[in-house]
């Protein structure tokens, strides 16, 4: 049991690592004033960190605002399943060692019948939790990363074409100018 327990989480932390690999992001090959390097986001050349991110977000493109929530939501949805899998697996990996080494208060006890069957339930449902963790977190991290061509497909392009009027000072003096 303590070599499967070992060897799970040796391969948790190996695919938690993989997912967590820093995926870089060249926008800026399509002119794209946003993109992302790392955990940076970058307009033009401004770079930002994720709050200021969702607020630039949040002031400019809806559309991308509510994909990178949806992607954070289900991110953290991907961390609470991940932490409460492995208090699961803590908790019966406790609970097997305390029964069955000669220390603490249960020492020389073993688990028999029931108790034995709802520890290896809990860790089971655990190591379910933990592996359920695994894609959620991938899928709310690109949720959360894809907001950057959303940004760029649809309020970029609209801004860029977008027309409008101000008013402007010239060596002629000062005048009201449309701005396609």
């Amino acid at each position: 049991m303590k070599k499967v327990v070992l060897l799970f989480c040796m391969v948790m932390m190996a695919a938690f690592v993989q997912a967590q690999e820093v995926a870089e992001t060249t926008a800026t090959e399509n002119n794209a004033p946003l993109y992302r390097i790392g955990q940076t986001y970058y307009y033009g050349e401004t770079p930002m960190d994720k709050k200021a991110y969702a607020r630039f977000l949040q002031e400019t493109c809806p559309v991308a605002h509510n994909q990178f929530q949806q992607g954070y939501k289900t991110s953290i949805a991907g961390w609470v399943l991940f932490g409460v899998g492995l208090g699961m697996d803590v908790a019966c990996t406790a609970t097997v060692l305390a029964t069955t080494t000669g220390r603490g208060r249960y020492a020389g006890t073993s688990l028999y019948g029931s108790a034995r069957s709802a520890v290896y339930a809990l860790g089971v449902i655990g190591t379910a939790l933990e592996l359920a963790s695994i894609p959620t977190l991938c899928v709310g991290y690109a949720k959360m990363h894809n907001s950057v061509d959303t940004f760029n497909a649809a309020c970029y392009s609209r801004m860029k074409t977008k027309a409008y009027w101000s008013v402007n000072a010239s060596g002629n003096g000062i005048g009201l100018a449309y701005n396609f």
